[in-house]
């Protein structure tokens, strides 16, 4: 989710493209998204969310085993 550009789609494709981001990249204009789950401005922020819409995963910073283990519990459920 792309949070600080001010809901400028420019800025998000070109970083996307520059870091050859293959996955979906949502604009958060306002930061509304980002503030109702988040509780840090840390960037990154990586939150997994289940098919209920429960945060399952809330973390600031990068861990990848961390997060593949929460995306891999959650597609379980």
């Amino acid at each position: 989710m792309n949070v600080w550009d001010d809901g400028d789609v420019g800025k998000a494709k070109a970083f996307a493209a520059r870091n050859k981001v293959t996955y979906l990249v949502l604009i958060d204009e306002g930061e509304k998204v980002f503030r109702a789950y988040t509780k840090s401005l840390r960037i990154p922020t990586n939150a997994v969310i289940n098919r209920d819409g429960e945060v399952v995963y809330l973390a600031a910073g990068f861990d990848e085993k961390g997060l593949r283990n929460a995306v891999e519990e959650a597609l379980k459920q």
